[in-house]
């Protein structure tokens, strides 16, 4: 059986120290995760706008860290999007 008297100190010296610890690798992998999801996002974003002023030929490239799951499915779709925007612009002219 695991004696807490040796982990809580009187002065609660375990704990905080667990705090301290925990909080900055939270915040850090937090941040890891909001990165690689706003990443490609930002991605599609710069290329609609492109789209939007007029250059059909705008693609996002795919990449390895998030290449399968909704953000390659929304990359997927925003280029298939894309080439039939450009291919619908051909014929019209």
């Amino acid at each position: 059986m695991i004696q807490l008297g040796v982990m809580l100190d009187a002065e609660g010296r375990f704990p905080r120290l667990a705090a301290r610890i925990s909080l900055p690798l939270s915040l850090l992998f937090a941040g890891v995760v909001a990165y690689y999801i706003a990443r490609p996002i930002g991605r599609v974003s710069e290329a609609a706008a492109r789209i939007a002023e007029g250059d059909l030929s705008a693609r996002v490239a795919s990449d390895r860290t998030w290449a399968t799951g909704e953000l390659a499915r929304l990359v997927a779709d925003f280029n298939g999007m894309a080439e039939a925007l450009e291919r619908l612009e051909r014929e019209r002219q």
